[in-house]
Protein backbone atom coordinates (compact mmCIF):
# COMPACT_ATOMS: atom_id res chain seq x y z
CA UNK A 1 0.00 0.00 0.00
CA UNK A 2 2.13 2.91 -0.96
CA UNK A 3 1.90 5.86 1.06
CA UNK A 4 2.92 9.81 1.51
CA UNK A 5 2.85 12.19 4.05
CA UNK A 6 3.25 16.27 3.32
CA UNK A 7 2.09 19.51 4.02
CA UNK A 8 -0.41 21.03 2.06
CA UNK A 9 -1.80 24.61 1.56
CA UNK A 10 -5.21 25.39 1.87
CA UNK A 11 -7.08 28.43 1.20
CA UNK A 12 -10.69 29.38 2.15
CA UNK A 13 -10.57 26.37 3.81
CA UNK A 14 -10.95 24.06 0.32
CA UNK A 15 -8.03 22.24 -1.85
CA UNK A 16 -9.60 19.29 -4.14
CA UNK A 17 -8.53 16.20 -5.98
CA UNK A 18 -9.27 16.24 -9.89
CA UNK A 19 -8.21 14.13 -12.48
CA UNK A 20 -6.92 14.92 -15.92
CA UNK A 21 -8.74 17.94 -17.43
CA UNK A 22 -11.19 18.22 -15.02
CA UNK A 23 -11.92 22.25 -14.18
CA UNK A 24 -11.88 23.40 -10.73
CA UNK A 25 -14.68 22.53 -8.55
CA UNK A 26 -17.33 24.94 -8.91
CA UNK A 27 -19.49 27.16 -6.25
CA UNK A 28 -22.17 23.90 -6.58
CA UNK A 29 -19.71 21.97 -5.13
CA UNK A 30 -19.17 23.92 -1.92
CA UNK A 31 -22.39 23.67 -1.18
CA UNK A 32 -22.62 20.25 -1.36
CA UNK A 33 -20.22 19.63 1.48
CA UNK A 34 -21.33 22.48 3.37
CA UNK A 35 -25.12 21.18 2.80
CA UNK A 36 -23.72 17.37 3.78
CA UNK A 37 -21.36 16.24 6.25
CA UNK A 38 -19.37 18.89 6.03
CA UNK A 39 -15.76 17.33 4.90
CA UNK A 40 -16.11 16.41 1.31
CA UNK A 41 -18.36 16.40 -2.09
CA UNK A 42 -17.83 15.71 -5.46
CA UNK A 43 -18.54 15.53 -8.79
CA UNK A 44 -17.59 13.30 -12.03
CA UNK A 45 -13.62 14.17 -11.68
CA UNK A 46 -13.30 15.93 -8.64
CA UNK A 47 -13.48 15.76 -4.92
CA UNK A 48 -13.61 19.11 -2.71
CA UNK A 49 -12.58 18.56 1.00
CA UNK A 50 -13.18 21.37 3.36
CA UNK A 51 -10.36 21.88 6.31
CA UNK A 52 -10.60 24.19 9.47
CA UNK A 53 -7.87 25.57 8.64
CA UNK A 54 -9.03 28.90 6.25
CA UNK A 55 -5.34 29.98 5.30
CA UNK A 56 -2.12 27.93 5.62
CA UNK A 57 -0.52 24.43 5.63
CA UNK A 58 -2.25 21.50 7.26
CA UNK A 59 -0.47 17.94 7.48
CA UNK A 60 -1.81 14.97 4.57
CA UNK A 61 -1.24 11.77 4.68
CA UNK A 62 -2.31 10.05 1.16
CA UNK A 63 -2.44 6.04 1.52
CA UNK A 64 -3.62 3.82 -1.83
CA UNK A 65 -5.21 0.37 -1.16
CA UNK A 66 -5.90 -2.43 -3.05
CA UNK A 67 -9.26 -3.51 -0.77
CA UNK A 68 -10.99 -1.41 1.56
CA UNK A 69 -9.17 -0.91 5.26
CA UNK A 70 -10.68 -0.73 8.20
CA UNK A 71 -11.50 2.68 9.30
CA UNK A 72 -10.06 4.05 12.33
CA UNK A 73 -12.65 5.46 14.07
CA UNK A 74 -10.72 5.79 17.21
CA UNK A 75 -7.88 7.93 16.05
CA UNK A 76 -9.91 10.29 14.06
CA UNK A 77 -12.64 13.07 14.53
CA UNK A 78 -14.13 12.95 11.11
CA UNK A 79 -14.27 9.35 9.08
CA UNK A 80 -16.15 9.43 5.82
CA UNK A 81 -16.09 7.48 2.58
CA UNK A 82 -17.42 8.96 -0.29
CA UNK A 83 -17.14 7.53 -4.38
CA UNK A 84 -15.03 9.08 -6.99
CA UNK A 85 -15.16 8.57 -10.67
CA UNK A 86 -11.57 8.96 -12.57
CA UNK A 87 -12.35 9.29 -15.99
CA UNK A 88 -9.11 9.67 -17.27
CA UNK A 89 -6.87 7.46 -14.59
CA UNK A 90 -4.54 10.89 -13.66
CA UNK A 91 -5.89 12.02 -10.33
CA UNK A 92 -3.69 14.65 -8.72
CA UNK A 93 -4.26 16.53 -5.50
CA UNK A 94 -4.26 20.28 -5.75
CA UNK A 95 -4.56 23.26 -3.75
CA UNK A 96 -7.53 26.19 -3.46
CA UNK A 97 -5.77 27.86 -6.63
CA UNK A 98 -5.76 24.75 -8.42
CA UNK A 99 -2.40 24.70 -8.31
CA UNK A 100 -1.05 20.71 -8.31
CA UNK A 101 0.95 19.96 -5.28
CA UNK A 102 3.63 18.21 -7.07
CA UNK A 103 4.89 15.83 -4.36
CA UNK A 104 1.89 13.46 -4.12
CA UNK A 105 1.37 12.35 -7.74
CA UNK A 106 -0.96 10.24 -9.68
CA UNK A 107 -3.45 8.86 -7.08
CA UNK A 108 -5.70 6.95 -9.31
CA UNK A 109 -3.38 3.80 -8.86
CA UNK A 110 -5.93 1.79 -10.69
CA UNK A 111 -6.52 3.17 -13.98
CA UNK A 112 -9.66 5.12 -15.22
CA UNK A 113 -13.00 4.05 -13.20
CA UNK A 114 -14.33 4.44 -9.66
CA UNK A 115 -12.70 4.55 -6.62
CA UNK A 116 -13.57 4.73 -2.80
CA UNK A 117 -12.23 7.07 -0.87
CA UNK A 118 -12.10 7.50 3.00
CA UNK A 119 -11.19 10.95 4.18
CA UNK A 120 -10.29 10.96 7.93
CA UNK A 121 -9.85 14.66 10.17
CA UNK A 122 -8.16 15.56 13.49
CA UNK A 123 -7.54 19.17 14.39
CA UNK A 124 -10.30 20.81 12.07
CA UNK A 125 -11.85 22.83 15.26
CA UNK A 126 -7.99 24.01 15.85
CA UNK A 127 -7.48 24.98 13.01
CA UNK A 128 -9.55 27.18 12.99
CA UNK A 129 -8.50 29.45 15.30
CA UNK A 130 -4.74 28.80 14.35
CA UNK A 131 -2.18 30.91 13.79
CA UNK A 132 -1.23 29.99 10.16
CA UNK A 133 2.24 31.25 10.63
CA UNK A 134 2.75 28.25 12.75
CA UNK A 135 3.05 24.67 12.50
CA UNK A 136 0.19 22.82 11.05
CA UNK A 137 -2.56 21.52 14.05
CA UNK A 138 -4.62 20.26 11.34
CA UNK A 139 -4.16 16.16 9.98
CA UNK A 140 -5.94 14.79 7.10
CA UNK A 141 -5.79 10.98 5.98
CA UNK A 142 -7.08 10.25 2.37
CA UNK A 143 -7.37 6.38 1.28
CA UNK A 144 -8.54 5.52 -2.29
CA UNK A 145 -9.53 1.91 -3.36
CA UNK A 146 -10.80 0.87 -6.31
CA UNK A 147 -14.73 0.20 -6.53
CA UNK A 148 -17.03 -1.53 -8.83
CA UNK A 149 -19.59 1.63 -9.05
CA UNK A 150 -20.80 4.74 -6.99
CA UNK A 151 -22.15 4.06 -3.79
CA UNK A 152 -23.87 6.30 -0.98
CA UNK A 153 -21.78 8.30 0.96
CA UNK A 154 -20.99 6.39 4.39
CA UNK A 155 -20.55 8.77 7.72
CA UNK A 156 -18.23 6.35 10.28
CA UNK A 157 -17.70 9.06 12.69
CA UNK A 158 -18.23 13.11 12.93
CA UNK A 159 -17.16 14.23 16.33
CA UNK A 160 -14.84 16.88 15.32
CA UNK A 161 -16.80 20.72 16.13
CA UNK A 162 -15.82 22.16 12.51
CA UNK A 163 -19.76 22.02 11.45
CA UNK A 164 -20.67 24.39 15.03
CA UNK A 165 -18.18 26.79 13.08
CA UNK A 166 -19.77 27.55 9.78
Amino acid sequence: MPSTTDTLHVGYCQYSLCDGSISPPTPDAVNKVINGNSLVAGGEGYLLFFAGTHTGKIRIAVDLCEAEPTPAVDEWEAVVDVSFHSPEGKTYLYTWDFTQHKDIGNIAHAGPGWYRTRVQTRGRALGRKHDPSKDPVEEHSITLWPATGPEPDRVHKMDDAFPAHR
